[in-house]
């Protein structure tokens, strides 16, 4: 009796094994994804399970493969965060403007627009770091869903960029169809969309962004320049009927020109230490725009390179002549 009793235990246990190894190696593509992502970053479970919104126990359930309510929503989630931190990184491990003044305000309306369940409209120049920044926030915040825009985009594209970002597809349901999907998806939801250069929508589209924000209860950011404002205006609300509404029931954020602690900040994150001189000609000729700071510090480094030399305010002016806006149209503009 012992005898079967011993084997039985050591057969309970093999079965367990076979059973627990069996799993993990039927794991979810997404799941294997997330732990070569862990293990290629180096990243620790409790960060990477805080990030998810998971707890640390169920984070090691999904990556063993024994997580018993693995549902399709939850492999989206995975998939998504795996995504963001894998393709949304260009240009944010320098120059990424994070600590900059923008980077700030940016991030205040994005966490005022999810917390209040608001729309937040965010005025900026070209090249005061909005589209940046706001990838930035999409890196941080599994919940944000980042969208840019081309010109005049129609309602429909605007639904479909939607659908895929959270669907990882495209719908090929009638526009209604798709938008109640949409509204059922976010509904209940933490989500905040984010849409760039929101000037580029048309009106529809406008209209689309506020309705779905409110029928799903969701935040919603709407980032542009001027025009984005001007355009809002010039709606006709006997035409566009609730859109008016836009302006009693959202909050305006806008971006500033670059300070000189924020151009120092961003010239010494490439080029770490610099000669006050340099720090000061990069930001006159670079017009106090994050963007074209930037621009200028890589030119310049190029221009040095080539010469055999090192970066001096000369060398800045010089390479200031190659963006859009030379140097003599900034001094020029300056003396007015």
């Amino acid at each position: 009796m012992l005898s079967r009793m011993v084997n039985g235990k050591y057969a309970g246990e093999a079965n367990g094994v076979l059973h627990r190894l069996e799993a993990y190696m039927k794991r979810p593509p997404e799941v294997v994804r997330l732990q070569n992502f862990i293990d290629r970053h180096n990243m620790s479970r409790a960060t990477v399970a805080k990030k998810l919104g998971f707890s640390a126990s169920k984070l090691s359930q999904v990556l063993r493969g024994l997580y018993p309510s693995y549902t399709g929503q939850l492999a989206i989630d995975i998939d998504q965060f795996v995504w963001l931190h894998e393709t949304c990184t260009e240009g944010l491990s320098k120059g990424n403007f994070q600590n900059t003044q923008n980077a700030r305000i940016l991030f205040n309306a994005c966490h005022f627009a999810l917390n209040q369940r608001s729309t937040v409209i965010v005025i900026g120049a070209p090249g005061s770091g909005k589209t940046i920044i706001g990838r930035r926030y999409q890196h941080e915040y599994i919940n944000a869903i980042f969208v840019d825009t081309y010109s005049d985009m129609p309602r429909s594209a605007l639904l479909q960029k939607i659908y895929k970002h959270l669907f990882g597809t495209r719908r090929n349901d009638a526009f209604d169809a798709v938008f109640e999907l949409l509204v059922s998806r976010l509904r209940g939801t933490d989500r905040l969309l984010i849409i760039d250069e929101a000037n580029q929508l048309s009106v529809p589209a406008l209209h689309i962004a506020r309705n779905l924000a409110d029928q799903a209860g969701i935040g919603l950011v709407l980032m542009g320049t001027d025009l984005l404002w001007g355009k809002l205006h010039d709606i006709d609300p006997t035409r566009n009927g609730e859109f008016a509404q836009i302006f009693t029931r959202s909050v305006r954020y806008e971006l500033v020109k670059a300070s000189r602690s924020d151009s120092d900040m961003l010239v010494k994150d490439f080029l770490g230490d610099a000669r006050e001189a340099v720090l000061k000609a990069f930001y006159m000729y670079g017009n106090k725009n994050l963007r074209t700071i930037v621009k200028l510090v890589g030119l310049s480094h190029d221009l040095a390179k080539a010469n055999g030399g090192k970066i001096t305010p000369a060398i800045i002016e010089e390479a200031s002549h190659m963006l859009i806006f030379g140097a003599e149209d900034i001094v020029s503009k300056r003396s007015r």
